[in-house]
């Protein structure tokens, strides 16, 4: 028997699936809502790395775009992080500052400044695609800084 708790849930939640440094990795967020959950599954599945963006709630299991380790794409859309600006046009409201000071130390030349700003907003943020982005971009950065 269907009950009303059944048909609406009162929760959503987005399961993901990627490929870090050729090891996967899962991450999980719950929504209070449907077109949040499916607007979060949509921003995820555009992330180099993402491999399955599922919702049971809603009833997708879809492929993400897939990179292999050695960068020869499998599918999807393009890669949507190529720089600092492109991440800080994608980023979360919480690391909004973060990407503007991290913007900022790469047009002065700061490499080392940009990293320690990328590493703190990944650390603060957790395992998303756009954190996977964030610690790409750190780890150009750091084989910038002059030894």
């Amino acid at each position: 028997m269907n009950t009303t708790r059944d048909l609406f849930p009162s929760s959503f939640t987005v399961d993901c699936v990627g490929l870090l440094s050729g090891q996967e990795y899962t991450y999980t967020k719950t929504f209070s809502t449907a077109e949040r959950a499916e607007a979060y599954a949509a921003e995820e599945m555009k992330w180099e790395g993402t491999k399955r963006v599922r919702c049971a709630e809603l009833g997708f299991d879809l492929p993400g775009d897939y990179w292999n380790a050695d960068g020869t794409r499998i599918g999807g859309a393009p890669l949507p992080i190529r720089n600092v600006y492109d991440l800080l046009l994608a980023s979360p409201d919480g690391q909004v500052t973060r990407c503007q000071l991290a913007w900022k130390a790469v047009a002065a030349g700061e490499w080392a400044h940009a990293e320690h700003f990328l590493r703190n907003a990944v650390e603060e943020e957790g395992a998303t695609a756009w954190s996977l982005a964030a610690q790409r971009l750190a780890d150009n950065y750091r084989e910038r800084v002059p030894a």
